[in-house]
């Protein structure tokens, strides 16, 4: 009798999600995505643009691709509608939002390189140990030995440098590029955020596959740590919540399941003060808002009355503060006559004085020859950053 063989056992699936989530946002979530293995009816908008967003720059860049061109700006608007209007999870409220994040991001990225794509929307899956990793990389060029990733963010804070820096994500990416292309030598892997489009990459990349030696180690033992919780579990050794811990915080305004989150009903029950700056809906978000003008104006307020009041008591002092008038002088100088004081002592000018950015600018409108804008042009830097505060709505009022 000739024995069948044995099919190979089915390798446990993962994904950056996966490995993001019970690192970083709530352990739990991990636990219930795997059991429960669909999401929830709860609305979501905030992940709803965001994945509108991704599906119309991927048809862009594709129609770019078929088309042999590097823009085609005229060409966004009728994509953008032809899949916005298939999209019945989009309500029309989010279409101007997704429209505007998207020709920004067609205009920012500037030339696309068609003929070095190698991929959009494009899925890996990449065998690590008894592990199966997969992905989605938005964008993959190749020129030559080295790979590009773009991978587009719909966030609207723009990660400082650090943050991108020791982003783990794009080091798993860029490992398994290079791991799946043995003719690429480095890979550079960047972060594209849509609504202001603004790029960061990290400082160190390109990276060499001896830059990213440990990516595999680190992400097998995080797989093994989360398999050794589900055993926990699955043996009764342990209750979901106690191997998952839940956590409350920002992301609990994106879960599919914060309805039934033990935290969260426990937060509830005891009538936590946490939950009075807890986000969970558009709702939520609007009040806090709304209370954070609020305070501004009651500070103000306050502030307005101890100034006069110290104006004729004297100073008050709590704590470590103290409220008062203080005598205080302003230095003021001539520019030219320290210039030439400087030089006098063989010294450059510029060792003291500094280049304000508004007078450069006047300075170059009114005397600017091509050359002068060539040379500040290639001498200065635009640090990007996204700035968040409130600001006065300039569109109708309801």
């Amino acid at each position: 009798m000739t024995k069948k063989p044995t099919p190979n056992k089915p390798r446990l699936q993962y994904s950056w999600t996966t490995v993001d989530i019970f690192e970083n946002k709530c352990p739990y979530v991990c636990w219930l995505a795997r059991v429960k293995k669909q999401k929830s009816n709860r609305p979501n908008p905030w992940r709803d643009r965001g994945s509108g967003a991704h599906e119309v720059i991927a048809a862009y860049n594709q129609h770019l691709v078929t088309k042999c061109l590097g823009q085609d700006l005229g060409a966004l608007p009728e994509i953008a509608a032809k899949i916005l209007h298939k999209r019945q999870d989009l309500p029309m409220m989010h279409h101007a939002a997704i429209r505007e994040m998207c020709e920004t991001t067609a205009v920012e990225q500037g030339e696309f390189d068609y003929l070095h794509v190698t991929g959009i929307e494009k899925f890996f899956s990449l065998k690590i140990g008894r592990f199966c990793f997969r992905g989605i990389r938005d964008v993959e060029f190749s020129v030559g030995k080295v790979g590009l990733i773009r991978d587009y963010k719909s966030s609207y804070r723009v990660r400082p440098q650090s943050e991108v820096d020791e982003d783990p994500q794009l080091r798993i990416y860029a490992w398994t590029m290079l791991q799946m292309n043995p003719a690429l030598e480095a890979v550079m892997p960047e972060l594209f955020f849509m609504p202001l489009g603004v790029v960061k990459r990290p400082s160190s990349a390109p990276w060499t596959r001896e830059d990213l030696a440990d990516v595999k180690g680190d992400l097998m033992a995080t797989m093994e740590v989360i398999e050794t919780k589900v055993a926990a579990v699955e043996s009764g050794e342990l209750k979901p919540h106690e191997a998952f811990e839940p956590r409350e915080g920002a992301f609990c305004s994106m879960c599919d399941f914060a309805d039934e989150c033990p935290r969260l009903c426990e937060l509830i029950e005891s009538k936590d003060p946490r939950l009075d700056t807890l986000i969970l809906s558009e709702e939520d978000a609007i009040r806090i808002a709304g209370d954070v003008l609020l305070l501004d104006r009651r500070r103000k307020d306050r502030m307005d009355a101890l100034k006069e009041w110290s104006a004729s008591h004297g100073s008050v002092v709590v704590g470590e503060k103290e409220f008062s008038h203080r005598k205080r002088a302003r230095r003021t100088f001539d520019a030219r006559t320290i210039a030439r004081a400087v030089k006098a002592l063989d010294r450059d000018p510029f060792d003291v004085l500094r280049i304000d950015s508004g007078a450069l600018d006047e300075f170059t409108a009114a005397y600017g020859t091509p050359e002068f804008i060539q040379s500040v042009s290639a001498s200065t830097e635009n640090r990007h950053h996204s700035d968040y505060k409130p600001q006065n709505y300039k569109g109708e009022t309801t």
